[in-house]
């Protein structure tokens, strides 16, 4: 019992010494924060002199930073302004560059059509007047010319020289054009009416009509064929060289490029080249001088010209319609639609009876049916012959008979 009475005194003891130290120890750690609290308190004031120095020095810069950006964004919105109509023009043009790209995009689909519906809708080729022509040229030597295969090829590709007429009036537009007239329109009609009522002993006045018409027709087409036979080349053969050797040929058989001998006396029958010896040639025909133009190697001879004196050889370079002289006729043989005076005054005349005679004979033919009782064959030929009293027949035909003669 003494025992545990002492262990428990010592234990308390101890606890006592350890309650009394603590105080000591409390107290002396007061005085070390108050120490450390100072020198933070130091610390943090050198800190904050520090920062307050560094924001004064970096306060300037960012207050003109800002002030430029303030700038900047004024000077943008002004820039937007001034830009907005460019923009709205530049989204326009996006918007229609889309567009094009989605109709490009888009593609429908086939449409299948059977084999005989193509074939009809099918539209035909239409040729180009005057489209040119890539044509092979040959440049043969003047001793050799043309070979036979050579010359066949140029007659498949119709390259001979033969003239085609397309200017002058066709035979079935002359006779339509004669037939078709107001005059004859009056006349036929009278004699229709005529005829109609069994009176054909009043209808002689139709051989005038005929007459006139008939001699209208033979003057046109004589005409016609006056103007055809006009051609400035005469000659009706010329001398080529072909396979080496020297032949006489029609006008209309030469071809492109073929070599013709020309001398004293003949007649140029297309354009050429000379490509070897002088010629002295006479182009009156063409010109209307009548002196003589030498001609040597290179240089080019017309066609309708003659040879005056020399002789040379020439490649022919144009045949045909493509012809100098062809050129000429076919101005010459142009159709134009006369202007007579003569008969300009008498179309008109008739006009004017053709405008008077309707209300005229239709006056007339109610006057003549009120007074003959009815009887329509006898008013129909009394008001004929009174229309036809009216027309000047007559006169057209002494006036077509007088052109002709003068013909």
């Amino acid at each position: 019992m003494d025992k545990e009475n002492l262990i428990e005194e010592e234990s308390v003891e101890k606890v006592d010494g350890k309650v009394e130290e603590k105080p000591a120890e409390v107290k002396s750690k007061p005085k070390s924060s108050k120490k450390s609290t100072a020198k933070k308190s130091t610390k943090k004031s050198k800190t904050s002199k520090t920062k307050s120095k560094s924001k004064s020095k970096t306060s300037k810069p960012k207050a003109k930073v800002a002030e430029k950006k303030v700038e900047e964004e004024k000077e943008e919105v002004v820039e937007e302004e001034v830009n907005k109509p460019q923009d709205d023009e530049v989204i326009e043009e996006a918007q229609e560059e889309e567009k094009k790209e989605n109709k490009k995009d888009f593609i429908r689909a086939p449409r299948i059509i059977p084999k005989e519906e193509f074939e009809k809708k099918k539209p035909k080729e239409k040729r180009k007047k005057d489209e040119p022509i890539e044509i092979e040229r040959f440049n043969p030597s003047y001793k050799i010319g043309l070979t036979t295969e050579q010359v066949e090829q140029r007659v498949e590709q119709k390259l001979n020289n033969i003239v085609n007429t397309k200017n002058t009036k066709t035979y079935k537009s002359i006779i339509l054009g004669n037939i078709f007239t107001f005059f004859n329109l009056l006349c036929v009609l009278v004699a229709v009416a005529l005829v109609s009522v069994g009176a054909w002993t009043d209808c002689f006045f139709i051989v005038i009509v005929i007459a006139n018409t008939s001699i209208g027709i033979i003057q046109e087409i004589k005409a016609k064929k006056t103007i055809e036979k006009i051609s400035l080349v005469s000659s009706p053969t010329a001398l080529v060289v072909r396979d080496k050797l020297e032949s006489n040929i029609a006008v209309s058989d030469i071809v492109l490029d073929d070599i013709v001998v020309l001398q004293t006396g003949k007649q140029i029958c297309a354009d050429s080249v000379v490509v070897e010896g002088t010629v002295e040639v006479n182009e009156s025909l063409l010109t209307g001088e009548s002196v003589a133009i030498k001609k040597t190697k290179g240089d080019i001879l017309y066609s309708g010209s003659f040879v005056v004196g020399g002789k040379c050889y020439a490649r022919v370079d144009k045949v045909g319609n493509d012809t100098y002289t062809a050129k000429l006729a076919s101005q010459a043989k142009q159709y134009h639609k006369p202007k007579s005076e003569l008969m300009g005054t008498l179309n008109t005349i008739i006009l004017i009876i053709g405008i008077i005679i309707v209300p005229l004979a239709i006056l007339m033919f109610n006057n003549n049916y009120a007074q003959l009782d009815m009887d329509v064959p006898m008013t129909i030929r009394k008001t004929a012959g009174s229309i036809i009293g009216m027309i000047p027949s007559g006169m057209f035909l002494l006036t077509s008979m007088a052109l002709a003669v003068a013909l």
